[in-house]
């Protein structure tokens, strides 16, 4: 299974707080990962993926009713 990497941190911190004894150094491990972008990745605001789609498709509208 190949997970995507924007998603690994999501299941990094779902197992943490399922399974509070495994550390986060092993949980990184296991997703391929590294711990410093692990910690990196809190501090990052969620991008939605689509956004740039829904601005597109909001100018042509705009385009047509303005």
């Amino acid at each position: 299974m190949d997970v995507p990497l924007e998603r690994r941190h999501q299941l990094i911190e779902d197992a943490r707080a399922a399974h509070a004894e495994v550390s986060v150094r092993r949980l990184c491990e296991l997703h391929g990962v590294s711990r410093s972008w692990f910690y990196e990745q809190q501090h990052r605001e969620e991008v939605d993926p689509d956004q740039a789609l829904v601005d597109d498709i909001e100018a042509v509208v705009e385009a047509f009713i303005g």
